[in-house]
């Protein structure tokens, strides 16, 4: 490497390889030596000399050498050697990158095979970001990627089809129709991604980076039109104007043209990074939208095992004891978990249940909480009661059009309550009970 600051004085014919004798190079690398005698010995000129000192001085120590994994064993551990054994350690290297080989449909690019593809090529065929896309999708850390045809075209058609959702966004009209916590959650979806897409790129985890921007945010406002009775388009155009930031390293040219057409001024590259939401929030209306999400894919699932064509499906809300119970353990798991055993008779003192029914579902929700991860146990308690029957008949909508049937809600402890099949005592915290009539 340090050799790389006098090649290009070679090079360009300002100093000939025999004058560059041991005395020149102790003192271009180490300053040792008198320079007019160096120079007088090697026929160089003093300014010459300095130049290429001032140069090995300007550039040393290296920042990052960067190159490929097959060198580890060999070139890259003799790069350490090297500079350790010649030079002091302020011109030791600061780091080392190391990168993969270039696959072509699983096997390695090779002059012989005929089977690679020029860059230039490439993004005249198949355009800049679908390109650049594709090879940082095709893998991440130290595995190769792997660049395959219908990969590209998956992510083609995934720009295009970007692209005509802003455009079919731009024309609609703002309507500030409200949809409970759906657009607090589409929001809250959306800075929560582009964290995720923040920290993958500092860590170098490109795939997951643009997998987060690509895809997933694509998963969150389909299912928010989805699950939206009328959709708050004033809310969709925010949350498509920053996705289009989040997208923006990954496809630039077309984050710049969706953004035209969508009526941002100036360049997107030159936006701050969609900022972050309070936590607390954030976490509240996914834990709410997780639920209902849950619930119609049980009760998808019941239809699906049952084949049984449904009249009607009841839904039946965990009683006011059961989250009583339920919040409890989980603010003993946090902070005193060893008065959980304790947790049956202490409801039960406080005629929490009964004695009947507590034991059992006490015991099935102290494993629950002793297992549950610290971060979800930690939400669930700072949420408390979740007021689900208010909650599953605000989705009624939404769930009848998904299962094409009448849609009915109900309390486990409503009075004359509907249950011909005994299902309500089934009803958990999160986990409604089902009945399909």
């Amino acid at each position: 490497m340090a050799y790389y600051m006098v090649s290009k004085f070679v090079n360009a014919g300002r100093v000939r390889a025999e004058q560059l004798t041991p005395e020149v190079f102790d003192f271009i690398f180490f300053g040792k030596g008198e320079a007019g005698y160096v120079c007088a010995k090697a026929g160089v000129e003093r300014s010459l000399l300095d130049e290429i000192r001032s140069e090995f001085l300007y550039w040393y120590p290296v920042d990052l050498r960067n190159s490929a994994k097959d060198l580890v064993g060999n070139h890259l551990t003799f790069f350490i050697f090297h500079h350790v054994a010649l030079f002091e350690e302020q011109y030791w290297p600061r780091a080392i990158g190391v990168n993969g080989f270039m696959l072509i449909e699983g096997d390695k690019i090779s002059k012989s095979k005929g089977n690679f593809v020029p860059l230039w090529k490439a993004c005249a065929q198949f355009g800049a970001d679908a390109v650049r896309c594709t090879l940082l999708l095709g893998g991440e850390g130290m595995d190769d990627p792997d660049w395959r045809g219908d990969n590209l075209r998956d992510v083609q058609s995934r720009l295009e089809s970007f692209l005509r959702l802003v455009e079919g966004m731009a024309e609609r009209p703002n309507m500030q129709s409200a949809n409970g916590h759906l657009e607090n959650w589409l929001m809250g979806r959306l800075a929560l991604k582009a964290k995720s897409v923040a920290d993958a790129v500092e860590n170098l985890k490109t795939r997951t980076a643009v997998s987060i921007a690509l895809y997933d945010l694509w998963n969150d406002i389909r299912w928010y039109e989805r699950r939206a009775d009328q959709p708050n388009t004033s809310a969709l155009k925010s949350f498509v104007t920053n996705w289009i930031r989040v997208l923006s390293p990954f496809a630039p040219h077309l984050s710049e043209e969706a953004a035209k057409k969508i009526g941002f001024d100036g360049l997107v590259a030159s936006t701050e990074w969609p900022e972050p939401m309070p936590e607390g929030s954030l976490g509240r209306d996914d834990e709410l939208e997780a639920l209902i999400k849950q619930t119609l894919e049980d009760t998808q699932e019941i239809l699906t095992t049952t084949k049984l064509t449904p009249k009607r499906v009841h839904y039946y809300a965990a009683a006011k004891w059961k989250w009583r119970v339920y919040s409890e353990a989980l603010n003993r798991a946090i902070s005193r978990p060893e008065t959980l055993d304790g947790l049956i008779r202490d409801m039960l003192a406080a005629k929490a249940g009964t004695v009947k029914d507590l034991p059992k579902f006490a015991a099935k929700v102290v494993q629950q909480v002793r297992t549950m991860p610290n971060e979800l146990r930690t939400r669930r308690s700072e949420m408390g009661e979740v007021e689900e029957k208010t909650l599953l008949y605000g989705a009624k909508t939404f769930l009848q059009r998904e299962l094409s049937t009448e849609i009915l809600v109900h309390g486990e402890d409503d009075e004359s309550l509907y249950d011909p099949k005994a299902r309500a005592r089934a009803a958990e915290p999160y986990r409604p009970a089902i009945f399909v009539e």
